[in-house]
């Protein structure tokens, strides 16, 4: 493995554990503020996703 490689997936593992973490805070905030399980969060991740997807095949 080069040294490029590694600092690829480092970057990747970072952006993933960025993303996880602002899901995680957005859900923690949430829950704290309302005591309610806010279910919107998940169909806003969901779209997300799909816009991600077909944006990505268009490329």
């Amino acid at each position: 493995m080069t040294p490029g490689q590694v600092l690829l997936f480092a970057v990747g593992g970072l952006a993933n554990a960025a993303y996880l973490f602002i899901v995680a805070a957005g859900l923690s905030l949430v829950f704290g503020a309302l005591r309610v399980i806010n279910m919107a969060h998940g169909s806003l991740y969901m779209i997300a996703a799909f816009v991600t997807v077909v944006i990505g095949n268009q490329l």
